[in-house]
């Protein structure tokens, strides 16, 4: 395809602005081309214990739980720098409630990495429950961060194991937009 610009070049149709005009597209499009490949998207898996500060209260039949969840995390299997592997801090506020036998979770989760960069999460979980043993599995929404997450969007699925209190683990499998 070179052979065929430089042919193009020696000809007498081709005038200055021509070639101006060439060299603009041709960067344009190594630009979209570009845009697209620092866009695609990344998949990635996390695994993290975190420790329960829960209040909780009798409501309706059911066990409503509102409070923090903090704790420590990796990512691992990471298909691309954009979410790279290592160690995060996680804080989720929480907010369940346990209906027999279903539970109602929702929690606004920050992932911050070893740079302090932040990665925005919404955890949903409409199954399992909350009691030692329990657990059950989820989905979350990527909806920003800040630094190298700026603007990340995607999705996740979850599973999660309530231990001895006030112990979880969890799991996720994440893929960006």
């Amino acid at each position: 395809m070179g052979f065929f610009y430089l042919g193009l070049l020696k000809t007498k149709k081709f005038g200055a602005m021509n070639i101006m005009r060439m060299i603009k597209t041709l960067s344009l499009m190594g630009l979209f081309m570009m845009s697209a490949w620092v866009h695609a998207g990344t998949t990635f898996k996390t695994s993290g214990v975190l420790s329960q500060d829960l209040q909780t209260m009798e409501w309706n039949g059911a066990t409503l739980m509102v409070g923090i969840l903090s704790g420590v995390g990796e990512v691992y299997d990471s298909t691309s720098g954009a979410v790279p592997k290592g160690s995060l801090m996680l804080t989720c506020g929480l907010r369940a409630l346990q209906l027999k036998p279903s539970t109602e979770l929702l929690a606004n989760c920050s992932w911050k990495d070893s740079s302090g960069d932040e990665l925005f999460v919404v955890s949903e979980r409409r199954s399992g429950t909350t009691d030692v043993g329990g657990g059950g599995n989820g989905t979350m929404s990527i909806i920003g961060g800040t630094g190298k997450y700026s603007g990340m969007t995607g999705d996740c699925t979850y599973s999660v194991a309530w231990l001895e209190s006030p112990w979880m683990t969890t799991e996720s499998t994440c893929t960006t937009d």
